[in-house]
C-alpha cells in the first residue's frame, strides 16, 4: 500500500504526483523500462510537441526523445547533434572521448562500444549513426520515431531506412561504453533535453 501524506489541506499534492506518476509509467505502451528503453523522465507526460531549441516537431508522444547519434554514444535522455548543421556528425564523437577506428576492427565492448556512421554524399542531412552490441548485432535509434535492436546488418538497414541519393561513407568509432554521467559543454555539440 502506498503511503499517503495528511497535512491540514488533506492528502499532499506529493502523494498524488506519486501516484499519478506511477499510474502513467504502469500505462504507457513502453512501460518504466522494456529492454533498454527507459521511459521519458524529462517528459512524463507526453505534453512535448517539439525537440527542444529546434522546430522540428515529435511524431509519437510516446517514444523517449533522443536520437541515432545519443543512442550511438549510449545516451538515452538527450538530443545530440553537431551545432552547425553543415557539419559532419563525426565532430560529435572526439567531445565525448570516442576514438576513430577501422570499420573491421573489433572492440571489447565491456570496455568500448563500437559505432558507425553513416553519411550520404548526395544528401548532407542523410546521417545516420547505429552502435554494436556485444551479441555482434547492432542497435539504432531512428531519430523521433523507434528503436530497432537485434539488427544483422547495419549497411542495408542504413540503405533501406535512409534510402542514399549518392555514394554511402561510413565512418567507425570505439566509444566508452559507459556514457558521460554529465553532459560535455563544447562549442561544436548541441545537447538538447
Amino acid at each position: 500500500m502506498l503511503p499517503v501524506w495528511f497535512g491540514s489541506q488533506g492528502a499532499s499534492i506529493s502523494a498524488w504526483r506519486l501516484i499519478a506518476s506511477l499510474w502513467i509509467t504502469s500505462t504507457r505502451p513502453e512501460g518504466s523500462v522494456v529492454g533498454n528503453n527507459p521511459t521519458n523522465l524529462i517528459d512524463p507526460l507526453g505534453l512535448q510537441t517539439q525537440v527542444p531549441n529546434s522546430a522540428t516537431p515529435f511524431t509519437n508522444h510516446n517514444i523517449p526523445h533522443y536520437n541515432c547519434l545519443a543512442w550511438g554514444i549510449g545516451i538515452n535522455s538527450h538530443w545530440i547533434q553537431p551545432s552547425d548543421p553543415n557539419a559532419s556528425p563525426n565532430t560529435v564523437f572526439p567531445v565525448f572521448g570516442c576514438k576513430k577506428i577501422p570499420c573491421d576492427q573489433t572492440t571489447n565492448c565491456k570496455k568500448r562500444v563500437k559505432v558507425a556512421v553513416y553519411e550520404d554524399s548526395g544528401n548532407p542531412d542523410n546521417w545516420h549513426v547505429q552502435r554494436q552490441t556485444c551479441d555482434g548485432t547492432w542497435t539504432s535509434k531512428n531519430g523521433q520515431s523507434f528503436r530497432y535492436n537485434d539488427i544483422a546488418d547495419p549497411d542495408a538497414f542504413y540503405n533501406q531506412h535512409y534510402p542514399p541519393s549518392g555514394t554511402v561513407h561510413k565512418t567507425c568509432w570505439s566509444c566508452p561504453a559507459t556514457p558521460p554521467t554529465t553532459m560535455p559543454k563544447n562549442p561544436k555539440v548541441t545537447i538538447a533535453p
